[in-house]
């Protein structure tokens, strides 16, 4: 009984920082995109690198393992990870150097996964792979950063 509680107390993380940090992180992005970079493009403010979305995951990370207290939290990573490993060998299973002009399989998985301007799948490798992968790593890195938080003992008085 033990071992399923921390199973879906694991997966509520996982689903916090793969789901709800990049659906949220989106929407902020959408919400504010046009007073943060006056109307020019910038990478760095765009999805899937923009701080809004990572930077919510890793105060949900360091918020949540505080609150759904769990030494797994730690390891939503190594689902991001997984998923985007996954996505880039399902892609590489229909892999064609005629689609992308004679390119590399290693070019393949960057315009699709990881390049902004020259992607292969219209942005949804980045939008639904890349992104939530990050904000997993970063979500891992706010409640490792709980972890080794000093906490404050309570001592009971007699």
């Amino acid at each position: 009984m033990a071992k399923s509680k921390a199973l879906g107390i694991f997966a509520l993380h996982v689903i916090i920082a793969m789901m709800v940090c990049t659906f949220v992180g989106g929407l902020l992005n959408v919400l504010t995109s046009a007073w943060l970079t006056h109307g020019a493009e910038n990478l760095l403010l765009d999805l899937p690198y923009t701080p809004l979305s990572w930077g919510l995951a890793a105060v949900s990370g360091f918020f949540f393992s505080r609150r759904l207290p769990s030494r797994y939290s730690c390891w939503v990573w190594t689902v991001g990870v997984a998923w985007l490993l996954l996505g880039i060998f399902s892609d590489l299973q229909w892999y064609d150097p005629r689609w992308c002009g004679g390119c590399s399989k290693l070019m393949w998985v960057w315009y699709n996964y990881f390049s902004y301007r020259d992607s292969m799948q219209e942005g949804l490798g980045l939008l639904l792979v890349t992104g939530p992968m990050l904000n997993s790593v970063a979500y891992s890195v706010g409640a490792y950063i709980w972890s080794v938080a000093p906490q404050k003992k309570l001592v009971a008085s007699r």
